[in-house]
């Protein structure tokens, strides 16, 4: 702080015969010239003195003198001392703020968490800490003539400690389950975090959160809540242990499933009615739905047929496999039949060929013609005589397979020309050697034109009589037929009958012994005697 200015000299005495003035013999400007010196000395000196290590608020301390009396500030260091090292939230600690040889410091400014207390005449003052944590207490003191340097002390306030205590309505569950957790500090209930599978859930004033498990596994569940100002709080955990829940799968055939072909099939979870990412198993083949639960299976045999489908686990659900038997028909095949032509004389021969109308290949049958059976071969031809005239039905067909069902096709041909049957046989059944044999039949023309044939009468394999018998369609006409059976012929038992070009009637006759056959042979046995004797 600068002095007043003296007053500017008397100009009289600037040129009057005394001496002129000088600066270096005005004592005023001595002093003021020393001052300005000591505060430049007194700045270097204080930058790097204890005032300004110590943070004091007032910044470097400079030693300017009084001028009123023109002593020098003594520097003196401050010390704050407290009655305990640590403390609680709530608790009061007692400091006192002493100078060098323990003398306390009244009035001394104490700023602690943003607060000012001063001390009494003892240097002490009181101070309450409400929160935890680490507080900065600095003091600070004004006096005439001293320099306090300022003092700071750090004071820790440890936060009281709470275990957190959480527990579960149940230790077991099953994915989709809810769990209820409880969190208290052992006694009360405590809003705070119970975190699952790194997702917290937050709890309500009743100290409480419900957690749904969506999938299986073992979980830990803890139980945390933040710092208060005057608690910390120690996370308390407890395990679930989360089990699959069951589902079963239901398994649809949606069409009349039928070999060769495809059918439709859905698989749905029960659970939930949607479509499941199964696997169909039909004859031992796998097929895999798509998103929609949906798979075309193709069966390879007709019966009853066994569907089973399975699913993979997922995280919450096991799957209990569906199974369906289900009657699978053989897949009706067409046959086409075709002839060569369809109207013939009696004695034609017509081809025939039986192919699949599918496809067009020949097909390995059989065709049924009247009350006869002719096997196709592997080209699926055969060729057909047709003897008797009329309308002959002719069917194609084929033995069905494990897998396909055979629908026949048929034509109808027209055979023309006359057809002799013989029926009414009237013949004896006995005859002796050398006498005659007579044997009448009717013989009719069942065919659709007239015609004539010869009916022949057969004696022991061999012809003995015939006849030509010409007859309108439809005519019958009896017929006699005689042969003389020879001396010599053996007796015995021997087959004869009637037969034509289109038909045959057989029957059994027996030759006897003539009865004069005796007396004839003696009669000649004595005449050959006499003749001897004379």
């Amino acid at each position: 702080m600068k002095g007043r200015s003296p007053g500017e000299p008397d100009e009289d005495a600037l040129t009057g015969g005394e001496d002129p003035y000088s600066a270096f013999r005005d004592p005023t400007i001595m002093i003021l010239v020393g001052i300005v010196c000591g505060t430049l000395v007194a700045m270097v000196i204080g930058l790097g003195g204890p005032g300004a290590v110590a943070g004091n608020e007032s910044g470097p301390v400079f030693p300017f003198p009084d001028l009123d009396d023109g002593d020098s500030a003594t520097a003196v260091e401050l010390r704050i001392d407290a009655n305990r090292s640590t403390s609680r939230p709530g608790d009061a600690v007692t400091f006192t703020v002493e100078r060098a040889g323990d003398d306390p410091v009244a009035n001394a400014s104490l700023r602690v968490g943003g607060e000012r207390y001063r001390t009494g005449d003892d240097g002490t003052v009181t101070v309450r800490f409400d929160r935890g944590g680490e507080y900065t207490v600095r003091a600070t003191a004004s006096a005439d003539g001293i320099n306090f340097i300022d003092a700071r002390r750090t004071v820790t306030v440890e936060r009281y400690v709470t275990d957190l205590d959480i527990r579960a309505n149940a230790s077991r569950a099953t994915a989709g389950d809810a769990v209820r957790f409880t969190v208290t500090d052992g006694t009360d209930p405590v809003e705070g975090t119970v975190e699952v599978a790194g997702k917290g859930h937050t709890t309500g004033a009743d100290g409480t959160v419900v957690v749904i498990f969506e999938r299986a596994g073992e979980f830990t569940a803890t139980a945390s809540k933040g710092r208060t100002p005057t608690t910390r709080f120690n996370r308390s955990s407890v395990d679930v242990s989360v089990t699959r829940r069951r589902a079963s799968l239901s398994l649809t055939v949606e069409d009349d499933p039928v070999a060769h072909e495809p059918v439709r099939v859905r698989v749905t979870r029960d659970d939930t009615g949607g479509p499941a990412n199964a696997t169909v198993t039909v004859d031992g083949k796998t097929y895999e739905t798509d998103d929609d639960g949906i798979v075309n299976v193709t069966v390879e045999a007709a019966g009853e047929v066994a569907f089973t489908a399975s699913a993979p686990d997922t995280p919450a659900v096991t799957f209990d496999d569906a199974a369906l038997t289900v009657a699978v028909d053989r897949r009706t095949v067409s046959l086409a039949l075709a002839a060569n032509r369809t109207r013939v004389e009696k004695g034609a021969v017509v081809r025939f060929d039986l192919t699949r109308e599918d496809t067009g290949e020949p097909v390995d049958g059989s065709l049924s013609v009247g009350n006869a059976t002719h096997a196709t071969g592997a080209d699926g031809t055969v060729n057909v005589t047709f003897d008797d005239p009329g309308t002959v039905p002719v069917r194609g067909l084929r033995t069905d397979t494990a897998t396909e069902t055979f629908e026949a096709d048929g034509y109808t041909v027209s055979v023309r020309g006359a057809d002799f049957t013989l029926s009414s046989l009237d013949a004896p059944d006995e005859v002796a050697r050398g006498e005659n044999v007579t044997v009448e039949a009717t013989v009719t023309n069942a065919g659709n034109e007239p015609g004539g044939q010869w009916v022949k009468y057969r004696f022991d394999d061999a012809v003995a009589d015939r006849e030509y018998v010409r007859l309108n369609a439809g005519e019958s006409r009896t017929v006699d037929l005689t042969t003389r059976v020879a001396e010599n012929a053996s007796t015995g038992e021997y087959s004869h009958g009637v037969e034509s070009d289109d038909a045959d009637i057989e029957a059994t006759i027996t030759v006897a012994e003539r009865e004069d056959a005796f007396e004839t042979r003696s009669a000649r046995a004595l005449v050959l005697t006499v003749n001897s004797i004379y």
